[in-house]
């Protein structure tokens, strides 16, 4: 199953301003920024698609579509569209702790942490890690990252709680992008590797709307993640808590049925979760 959910984040919005002029940002003020680009402290939803591909002797290439909620920094709800099989799945992530509730599930369980480092599981975790906690920033250099001068990163896990010892982080200085970001392990080895691209102006600002992974561990397969119809999204009206996930389920199977699609609004589905959480 960790193989069929997948997850993703966004690129999000950037401001590149608060910089004096002239002087030359620290590795903490750049860490900020280009989180606030990744990662930002805003509500909104997007729809997107996933393309694998394994790269064992005989590579088994897949498709998914999903849909995500975002709140904050720290807390997200995905929902699978297709599959047709696996419609109205969810995952939930708040803060460093993962739920999954199948289409047919009484209740979610908890996935262990053995279970978030692997397969598309992580997915969701290297897109929506909070890198402004559990890591310190350092300065290495500057080098070149798919045509863009870009500022090098050292971040470096603070405890074990982090899930990836040290990180690579390009960002670049033409609007503090996130470009590429490398992630190793507590041996040293590097697990996977994170592209940002195909930036674009939207009514949200400027967004990453291609995510492109690369596992470099025992699963060897490579993700490119496509993302759409980017927006701000109220999330006041639904209990994006572990345990008002069985109404958000439920309410995504019933609008499947009344509408007949799979691809019916989130926001449609929020307002029925609402309305079953009133009864």
């Amino acid at each position: 199953m960790r193989r069929v959910i997948a997850f993703v984040l966004v690129a999000l919005p950037l401001t590149a301003t608060g910089l004096a002029h002239g002087k030359s940002p620290t590795a903490d003020q750049i860490l900020r920024k280009a989180e606030a680009v990744r990662n930002p402290e805003i509500d909104f939803a997007v729809d997107f698609t996933i393309h694998g591909v394994s790269r064992g002797e005989k590579p088994i290439e897949r498709d998914a579509t999903y849909s995500m909620i975002a709140s904050g920094k720290d807390r997200t709800v995905i929902l699978m569209r297709t599959p047709e099989s696996l419609y109205g799945a969810l995952v939930m992530m708040v803060d460093r702790r993962y739920w999954m509730l199948l289409p047919k599930a009484s209740k979610p369980w908890e996935l262990s942490g053995a279970q978030m480092q692997n397969g598309d599981v992580a997915t969701g975790d290297l897109a929506r890690a909070n890198l402004m906690r559990g890591y310190t920033a350092t300065l290495s250099g500057d080098e070149t990252i798919d045509d863009a001068a870009c500022w090098r990163l050292e971040l470096h896990a603070v405890d074990d709680a982090a899930r990836y010892a040290r990180i690579v982080y390009w960002v670049s200085k033409s609007g503090f992008l996130p470009r590429r970001l490398d992630h190793y392990g507590r041996a040293g080895k590097l697990l996977k590797t994170v592209r940002y691209g195909d930036y674009r102006q939207g009514a949200l600002g400027l967004r990453s709307m291609q995510l492109t992974i690369e596992s470099l561990d025992e699963w060897k397969e490579g993700s490119t993640l496509t993302f759409s119809n980017l927006r701000k999204i109220d999330t006041r009206r639904a209990s994006l808590t572990p345990d008002g996930m069985l109404a958000l389920r439920d309410a995504a199977v019933s609008a499947r049925e009344t509408y007949g699609a799979t691809d019916v609004a989130l926001e449609r589905i929020l307002g029925l979760s609402a309305s079953r959480k009133m009864r």
